[in-house]
């Protein structure tokens, strides 16, 4: 007989009585019991519990919920002991090991472990041996004899505590064996043992569980809804292991671009929570448009919950909506109380000279630690005009050999990717530069993402360099002499003042 005993006590240190908790007027065990009562590869469900008084609900609650559904109370330190004692008292031959405080349990990914357990013949297989899935739909399937010898050999406490370490570490004497997902999830923390985890199941089940369906919300239905409503992961963001990114862009007509980009945006949120990242922000300082840039980000308010528009009545400049970006960004990082190492500012354009699928590589150099910065440039070719290939080329690497010791083929790459803890130590510093360069000029710093790799040298910090993909032909910009003339008056002035601006 195939059997799921599932774990359960309702005593617990960090959050007493978690399983019976209710959503939507059902405690979790029972949530957790209709879900691998949909499970096909199993002849029964049993429920090891305590002998402690305490434990007296859970077996009520088992009886009331489905009579058909076995129960066991053994020892509640000594789970091993109970494990074994159950699977013998049923005559269980095939144990499948599922602990009740795991309620977004996929009752389709358990029933694979338990058939590839069967196609192996081995005496245990897993899903989480590497960790590949979400931490909270964890499945293990093992033998009867394996049970009884790590019953009989087992001493540590651990093993003891956790039924199956014994057999997990002892390759020499069991054949094991692992189900992967097709992505690393491992990041993810979808089981109850906070009051933080809770609500986030809580949230879940509010938005997909249905009464009386005859199939589970699954896997895939969680990570579809977190891809489109990241915030959820916010709920129990202190307890997992993700990555926050904060996006900021200035906006100023930008009708053409801008629903292409968000739309891009959203499908590169999958692929960045591969990386263990995901989008806790995008903060868009619409410039006071004279197109319709102000009405596409109004509609797109309720497609993206991360999407957050700062609206100016009047165009003020990028430098303004930049800075803007930024204060916003810091303070949206304070109001999440985000990790300063965990979380990573993004300043983008909104125009798609930078591209959403450069994201990853953007993030990579972080996400490593190999630095703290990293800024994609973009090289520039005779489709924007000889008058810009030819002032990136030459200007790009003359002026960041100079005041950042890098060779950069742009003047002013301005798609970057910096740490929390640094972006803290950078703001004021870069409210000052500007701050000095209009009193000295008279003029914006137009060159301000410039003076951010500027400023990050100054601090000491490794600066992280990378070619950006080619900018899409209907979206290259031919600029005429004449502008090329003003940039050449915002290099002069602006070289001129970091020249000075850097003697002690």
């Amino acid at each position: 007989m195939i059997a799921v005993i599932v774990q359960a006590r309702s005593g617990s240190t960090r959050l007493p009585g978690k399983i019976l908790k209710k959503i939507m007027g059902k405690t979790l065990l029972v949530l957790f019991l209709e879900r691998i009562k949909k499970m096909k590869k199993i002849d029964k469900i049993i429920v090891a519990t305590t002998t402690l008084t305490e434990d007296d609900k859970i077996v009520s609650i088992v009886k009331e919920f489905d009579s058909t559904i076995g129960v066991f109370r053994g020892d509640s330190e000594d789970v091993l002991d109970r494990y074994y004692k159950c699977a013998k008292k049923f005559g269980v031959d095939t144990i499948v090991r599922i602990t009740s405080d795991c309620p977004l349990t996929d009752p389709n990914i358990s029933d694979e472990v338990v058939e590839k357990f069967i196609e192996t013949k081995t005496d245990y297989c897993c899903n989480n041996m590497p960790k590949t899935y979400p931490h909270g739909l964890d499945t293990e399937v093992f033998s009867f004899r394996a049970l009884e010898i790590a019953w009989k050999e087992a001493n540590e406490k651990r093993e003891r505590e956790h039924v199956t370490p014994y057999i997990r570490e002892h390759p020499n004497i069991f054949r094991t064996t692992c189900i992967k997902c097709n992505r690393n999830l491992s990041h993810m923390r979808w089981t109850v043992d906070y009051k933080e985890d809770f609500e986030f199941v809580k949230k879940i089940f509010s938005k997909l569980y249905k009464e009386n369906s005859s199939s589970s919300f699954s896997m895939v239905d969680v990570l579809s809804l977190l891809e489109k409503e990241p915030e959820i992961f916010d709920i129990n963001r202190k307890y997992g292991e993700y990555h926050n990114l904060i996006i900021y862009s200035p906006a100023y007509n930008v009708e053409k671009s801008l629903p292409e980009l968000l739309e891009r945006l959203l499908k590169i949120q999958k692929k960045l929570l591969e990386t263990n990242t995901v989008i806790s922000r995008y903060i868009i300082v619409e410039d006071g448009s004279s197109d319709k840039t102000s009405k596409i980000l109004r509609s797109y308010g309720a497609k993206i919950p991360f999407l957050k528009v700062i609206y100016k009545q009047k165009n003020e400049g990028v430098v303004s909506a930049l800075l803007g970006g930024m204060a916003a960004a810091l303070e949206c990082a304070e109001e999440k109380n985000l990790s300063g190492e965990n979380t990573i500012m993004i300043r983008m354009d909104t125009d798609l000279e930078h591209q959403p699928e450069d994201l990853p590589k953007l993030l990579a150099p972080l996400l490593s630690k190999e630095s703290n910065l990293s800024v994609g440039y973009i090289r520039f070719d005779y489709r924007h005009g000889i008058f810009v290939k030819l002032f990136n080329d030459f200007i790009g690497p003359s002026e960041s050999r100079r005041f950042l010791g890098l060779e950069i083929p742009q003047f002013c790459p301005g798609f970057n990717a910096i740490r929390l803890d640094l972006f803290k130590r950078l703001l004021p510093q870069l409210l000052d530069l500007t701050d000095d360069f209009r009193k000295v000029s008279g003029k914006q710093m137009v060159s301000l993402d410039f003076g951010i790799l500027f400023l990050v040298r100054r601090l000491g910090e490794n600066i992280y360099p990378f070619r950006l993909r080619s900018i899409e032909d209907k979206w290259v910009k031919h600029s005429n002499f004449s502008k090329i003339g003003k940039y050449l008056d915002y290099h002069s002035i602006t070289s001129k003042f970091l020249s000075h601006y850097d003697q002690p």
